[in-house]
């Protein structure tokens, strides 16, 4: 390496170490969804109208029938088995199902449904498979 390469290199070095720092502040900074732990997933019990339908160790699963918002809460507990997981609403006229949503990553998701959908169905896309069926009790 001559002079001039190496007087370069060190100053690319220099430029490097200094920035490195302010891109991964800046970085961290730039994130606008709050991380999500454990101790942020609080379920609470089912209250009011609202009813639990489902409960393993990866998701619970209430129904809040009130009013014209039929809603389903599906709360991920921990990373499911499939990174391209979708929820379905399956009914009687609707076999194949309509599509509610996209499950990727733990946290609370609500969808709004119809009392037609008798089951929901959360399906993985890429290997085709179902990976749970929900049975959904209208009162």
């Amino acid at each position: 390496m001559t002079y001039g390469l190496r007087k370069a290199h060190k100053l690319i070095w220099l430029l490097l170490i200094a920035t490195a720092p302010l891109g991964i502040l800046f970085a961290t900074l730039g994130i606008k969804e709050p991380v999500l732990t454990d101790s942020n997933l609080k379920i609470s019990s089912a209250s009011g109208d609202r009813h639990l339908i489902f409960e393993n160790e990866a998701l619970t699963t209430f129904l809040d029938p009130t009013g014209d918002f039929n809603g389903i809460q599906i709360f991920v507990k921990q990373p499911l088995p499939s990174p391209a997981a979708i929820a379905y609403g399956v009914s009687l006229a609707k076999p194949k199902g309509q599509f509610l949503g996209v499950l990727d990553k733990k946290g609370v998701y609500n969808f709004k449904v119809d009392k037609s959908i008798n089951e929901i169905k959360i399906y993985d896309e890429i290997k085709e498979e179902t990976l749970f069926n929900i049975e959904i009790l209208w009162d």
